[in-house]
């Protein structure tokens, strides 16, 4: 026979368990929000930090991660509301090895990193889980092999691939010295969006949620992030690849235990980025 007292406390327990489950999923939705909706980013970075600060002292693990996790993604998408450096397309931008934009990416990249280092102290969270170990020699190999043959891949076939969805990207490499700052901007890119997707967010959240929840997470935040008002074609299958991509990257972080493959991968594709952006066009 049910008492009084036995229903208080199993409604006392499903309670406690709906306010754990609404302080785990709170964090990574208003990172989703920030991701589709731009004017939100900053207001809800605001939100993310200030909600950590809250749970902090908390005893349950994953409440305190759930609230870290995704807090570097927040500022990555955060710097994108800064506007990047108006340049010239012309060969003195395209072979300057200190193009701003290229040096722009990596003040990003050094922000970040240094915001996964406050976070993971902030709310004790294991800096393991950022997965920025050195990796085992093959994964080294294959990732120095990759980055050295995805690349020059990249910088052939991308304008072609990238022309129905953004229009014409030609560029014209006049100079072997524009690879430089490229390959600058592109790991500096690389390491800033690794770290915080597949990094903070799934190392962190995968604890806070489950590995599946946390891949699906991050790989929705990196696709909707991808998102904007460049595109002349349609958004959705860029939007559809890219959260492809970011599971992708994830799996290979999670049986790797490293992000060096997934930067090298990733920055490999964002070579042609920068070459679209400063060196003359095609």
């Amino acid at each position: 026979m049910t008492t009084p007292d036995s229903s208080a406390s199993a409604a006392g327990v499903a309670s406690a368990r709906s306010t754990r489950l609404l302080l785990v999923a709170a964090p990574s939705i208003l990172a989703l929000a920030a991701a589709a909706v731009p004017a939100a980013r900053l207001p809800i970075l605001l939100v993310l930090v200030a909600g950590l600060l809250v749970v902090r002292r908390s005893d349950v693990a994953a409440v305190r991660l759930a609230w870290a996790a995704p807090i570097p993604v927040a500022v990555v998408l955060a710097c994108t509301l800064v506007p990047e450096p108006e340049i010239a397309r012309t060969l003195a931008a395209c072979a300057d090895p200190l193009s701003p934009r290229a040096i722009r990416r990596v003040a990003i990249a050094v922000v970040v990193l240094l915001m996964a280092v406050v976070v993971a102290r902030v709310a004790r969270a294991p800096s393991a889980d950022l997965r920025l170990r050195r990796p085992s020699r093959a994964v080294g190999i294959a990732s120095v092999a990759a980055l050295g043959l995805a690349a020059p891949m990249a910088v052939y076939l991308g304008p072609a691939l990238a022309e129905p969805f953004f229009g014409p990207v030609g560029f014209a490499i006049a100079t072997p010295l524009a690879l430089i700052p490229a390959f600058t901007f592109a790991i500096a890119n690389a390491v800033e969006e690794e770290v915080a997707y597949r990094g903070a967010w799934l190392g962190w959240g995968e604890t806070a949620m489950g590995p599946l929840l946390a891949i699906v997470a991050q790989a929705l935040a990196f696709g909707l992030a991808h998102g904007g008002s460049d595109f002349v074609g349609p958004q959705l299958p860029v939007i559809a690849a890219m959260v492809a991509g970011g599971a992708i990257a994830a799996i290979i972080a999670r049986r790797t235990g490293s992000l060096a493959l997934p930067i090298a991968l990733h920055a490999a594709a964002d070579v042609p980025m920068f070459l679209y952006a400063v060196c003359p066009p095609a």
